[in-house]
């Protein structure tokens, strides 16, 4: 299952066709790396578009394409107040989360993310939920979580490991009531992790 899924094949092809239709009229803007792939933000960047990590640093009325990880409602909000025109290229899956933790955190749950603090997707995501979400990479630092569990969701990063999620799950699942818990991992990535797991152990 080498190459890109559906959402990140989805978004490099808008960045493409972005290019082909460029008209010079405004900035061309890539909000964070649209990939993690050198070669391909390489070839986009050569194409014209510029990185800008930051919503609050892209120039009024820019182009802006938005990643498949997704950013912070609140950078969307920067965005639109600038007036630019926006591609946003989200994935479908990650937009689910973004509605999961934004639909509870709204009823007061407090948020759980099993995933990799610091990461693009992770950090658009707590943006949904500011000062209620909790990131865990493991079920140690789920223990020490000091929360009311029964005020609180759990809820994985597309791309977190479906072994530890599991591990996770089955401490938590004697605290948070299953319909608290959502399994949010992406089949493409559950599937290249077995896929890999198989494969080393037979070379």
């Amino acid at each position: 299952s080498s190459g890109f899924c559906f959402g990140v094949k989805n978004a490099v092809d808008s960045a493409y066709k972005m290019i082909d239709d460029y008209d010079g009229q405004s900035d061309l803007i890539m909000l964070g790396e649209l990939t993690h792939n050198k070669s391909v933000v390489n070839q986009l960047q050569e194409g014209g578009f510029r990185i800008v990590n930051e919503a609050s640093d892209v120039p009024a009325g820019s182009t802006v394409i938005i990643r498949a990880h997704g950013v912070t409602p609140q950078q969307k909000q920067v965005l639109a107040d600038k007036k630019c025109k926006v591609f946003d290229c989200t994935c479908p899956f990650v937009q689910k989360i973004h509605k999961i933790v934004r639909d509870w955190y709204n009823k007061g749950y407090e948020i759980i993310i099993a995933g990799t603090k610091g990461h693009p997707e992770v950090e658009g995501i707590c943006g949904e939920a500011p000062n209620k979400v909790h990131v865990i990479g493991s079920v140690d630092e789920y223990k020490e979580l000091k929360v009311d569990f029964e005020k609180t969701i759990l809820i994985s990063q597309t791309t977190f490991s479906a072994e530890e999620f599991k591990k996770i799950c089955a401490f938590a699942k004697n605290q948070i009531a299953n319909n608290q818990i959502f399994g949010t991992i992406c089949n493409t990535t559950t599937n290249r992790q077995s896929e890999a797991a198989r494969i080393s152990a037979e070379v």
